[in-house]
């Protein structure tokens, strides 16, 4: 099979306000009639304008407010190639593996196709319309998100950011302008376009279905959906052959249909399994299909053997379970949420991989995908199931209530039955998530959410027929008995925020939730990179329009002063006041945070099994803010960065809160190994060093938590007051980790903190 040709690079752009020229008269003359720039893509439109100098950068001061005029405009893409004589005889497809978002496609002035979702792919067939052995002419036009949807019915729907026009537009919510992301209603061809050749009888696609799978065995089914001729295409075989190190396995089976299973067992297997658990393993796969010797068509896959189910048993206390369980063996989850990696998707699949070996640097065991974002590329999905990173997937639908109409849910079964089909292959999806807080959304306005076809009807059925491996969970938070308390702490997952709240206040250190998906803390970015976004002269005393633009674009601004004054007020109930000098302020900001992710993962945890897991809020900025991300736009990690490393390691020594007079010393293993440990905990007062030292030895069973002894408060220099430094080691096989704990009322003082801060930040 030949290779498929690559349109990727340098392309034309035009553009003018929608409707000024007609559509006609640009195809009539391929275009000629219009002023080309140059363009890149992958890319979006108004980065090609930025690098032009006929924008200015977004990311600076208020500059995105300039924006908002293209949002009226349509965006014309020119692209002329050639294709050679061996390209002649074969069924070609040109393939949009993103179109942002309502667009046409012409090839030599004949119209080959239309695009109404960023989400999902486009092909179509250009066969009839292709030159051999001379230039062709692509033209796509890309209208107005919003002027593409005025008009249509509202009724009955509700949006949190107010910009209705998402509603109907199935484009990146968080463009429309969010706390995260600023307001860039982006336009372009934000992913690979490429020419493919086909060639009937083809392998067109393929589902690994783990049926069963444990250590001595495992059973597979490999559904194969063929293009066959419309004759009698003779004797044909599908082989299937898989091999990991010296684990293999084989089948052959006649073709019949154009639908075809394949029962593979595997003795012995090499399972996938999380990372803390075990080794990630991938079986390499290839899908033959053959005739008389002669292989016709070839596919190549990696297969993760691997079962996965949600474990929500009743417990002592009347809640429900919400526990991963990966082979048997339940997971306690531990990672972050993923939003998006740039404000312009076009930019994605540059940023992409640093920030993923983030999350692995940073131990998670799990990734959501935000329904407010995109879904996201083959190779995150890739590194995933190569690094052993489960991931909760959301479809992409958050905080509104979406229409309701035929029209609407005919958009969101078709979107859903491309993504799981593309998707269901990748072991580490885990769980399929309707959308993101519509539930919570549906209970505030006082509606059953029981109401949302989309997620209760559309998904449910798409799930449960195209991939019924996984679990499938309605929305994000959600409850299942209680539908109307999405948020109800003792049954299915919840979000806790509580900006402006002590991080150790009872919303917090009380709460009794069986899976954390959601909890973030506001800090600001490095110094340096506040240089960077804030005009000159507006840094310090800050200027609140562009600090506060700076934590996010709500079309609704009256939301805006409220995170600034949130953080501040963080800052003030740790600290007792605001700093007064930028580099103290940003450095208080982040302790705080620090503290705060590092009290809540150590709490999680400390809570194994009754609590699931915990997914905070969140590794990565998608453009420069102040936000609750761990690492900025500019990829300058904030203090909690090396204090989450620390705390999320498959082994952890923590000191829980106070009981009476004692601190008790919990140990937790991730792992599938019984461990002996060896531990130390150390104190230290702002004079220095305390006579106190408390050793130990444990054996910490596998994939449990224990309570190894405490820390006696009495025991301490009476002469010595607080604040005190606890410095903990855990030693195991010839490697040590270290903690820290910090007791004490507050407020502190920073520089008290800035005392013990030296010595934290050489933690191992």
């Amino acid at each position: 099979m030949m290779n498929r040709l690559s349109l990727d690079g340098n392309w034309e752009l035009a553009y003018f306000p929608e409707g000024s020229i007609k559509p006609e008269n640009i195809v009539k003359s391929d275009g000629e009639i219009l002023t080309w720039i140059e363009a890149k893509v992958p890319g979006n439109c108004q980065l090609d304008l930025v690098r032009r100098g006929e924008l200015p950068d977004p990311f600076v001061g208020l500059n995105t407010k300039m924006f908002r005029g293209q949002e009226f405009y349509e965006w014309w893409y020119r692209k002329k190639f050639f294709l050679g004589e061996e390209w002649r005889g074969k069924r070609l497809e040109i393939l949009f593996e993103g179109i942002d978002t309502f667009a046409t496609v012409w090839l030599n002035r004949k119209l080959v196709g239309e695009a109404k979702n960023m989400f999902i792919p486009h092909s179509f067939n250009i066969t009839k319309h292709v030159k051999f052995n001379e230039k062709n002419t692509l033209l796509v036009r890309i209208r107005s998100a919003d002027l593409s949807v005025r008009g249509k019915d509202l009724d009955g729907t509700y949006d949190v950011m107010h910009s209705y026009e998402r509603l109907w537009a199935r484009k990146a919510a968080h463009s429309f302008g969010w706390d995260i992301c600023p307001r860039l209603v982006t336009t372009g061809l934000w992913r690979s376009v490429s020419i493919i050749p086909h060639k009937t009888p083809e392998i067109m696609d393929f589902f690994f279905k783990v049926i069963h799978a444990d250590q001595k065995h495992a059973r597979i089914v490999i559904s194969v959906t063929l293009d066959l001729p419309r004759s009698d295409p003779g004797e044909l075989y599908l082989e299937v052959y898989g091999h990991c190190d010296d684990s293999q396995f084989s089948s052959r089976r006649k073709v019949l249909t154009s639908f075809v299973e394949v029962y593979v067992d595997v003795v012995n297997p090499k399972l996938w399994w999380p990372r803390d658990l075990g080794s990630p393993n991938l079986y390499d796969v290839t899908l033959k299909l053959v005739k008389e010797g002669e292989i016709l068509d070839e596919k190549h896959a990696h297969l993760g053997i691997r079962t996965v189910r949600l474990l929500q048993e009743r417990q002592p206390d009347g809640g429900v379970s919400f526990i991963f369980v990966i082979n048997g063996e339940k997971v306690f989850a531990k990672g972050s949420n993923w939003v998006p990696a740039d404000a312009f998707h076009g930019r994605d699949i540059k940023r992409i991989p640093k920030i993923l070996e983030l999350f692995s640097d940073l131990n998670c065991n799990m990734i959501r995908v935000w329904g407010g974002g995109v879904y996201e590329s083959d190779e995150f999905y890739n590194f995933c199931d190569r690094e052993g990173i489960m991931v909760w997937q959301d479809f992409m639908y958050a905080c509104a209530i979406y229409p309701q109409v035929d029209e609407f849910l005919d958009i969101a079964r078709q979107e859903a039955e491309v993504i799981v089909r593309r998707l269901r292959n990748h072991p580490c999806i885990v769980l399929w998530c309707g959308d993101n807080e519509v539930d919570q959304l549906y209970a505030a306005l006082g509606f059953n959410p029981s109401r949302n076809k989309i997620s209760r009807v559309v998904l449910r059925d798409v799930c449960n027929r195209l991939d019924p491996t996984r679990p499938y969970w309605p929305s994000s938070p959600h409850t299942p008995s209680k539908p109307t308390e999405p948020n109800y702490p003792k049954e299915g997952d919840s979000h806790i925020w509580h900006h402006g709240t002590y991080f150790k206040a009872s919303e917090y250190s009380e709460d009794k939730s069986r899976f954390i998906s959601e909890i973030g803390h506001l800090a600001a970015p490095h110094v340096d990179s506040i240089k960077q976004f804030i005009s000159e002269g507006k840094v310090w005393p800050k200027d609140k329009d562009e600090w506060n633009h700076h934590f996010g674009t709500h079309v609704d601004l009256q939301f805006l002063p409220q995170r600034l004054q949130r953080m501040e007020d963080s800052i003030r109930k740790y600290f007792g006041k605001v700093p007064d000098r930028l580099e103290d302020y940003v450095l208080a900001s982040q302790i705080v945070q620090a503290e705060a992710l590092k009290f809540w993962i150590e709490r999680a945890r400390q809570r194994k099994f009754e609590c699931g897991g915990i997914l905070w809020w969140n590794v990565m900025d998608c453009w420069p803010q102040f936000s609750d991300a761990v690492v900025d736009y500019y990829f300058r990690k904030k203090l909690a960065y090396d204090y989450i490393k620390r705390v999320q390691r498959p082994l952890l020594i923590s000191l829980s809160e106070q009981v009476a007079d004692e601190l008790p010393i919990i140990v937790i293993n991730d792992t599938l190994n019984n461990v002996t440990v060896e531990f130390e905990v150390e104190a230290y007062s702002l004079k220095g060093k305390m006579p106190y030292k408390k050793r130990g030895r444990a054996e910490i069973p596998k994939n449990e938590k224990k309570c190894v002894g405490s820390v006696k408060i009495a025991e301490l220099d009476s002469n010595a007051n607080p604040p005190y430094l606890f410095i903990l080691r855990l030693s195991f096989d010839d490697k040590e980790f270290e903690n820290h704990y910090l007791y004490g009322c507050i407020p502190f003082r920073l520089e008290d903190y800035k005392i013990f801060l030296d010595r934290i930040q050489k933690l191992k």
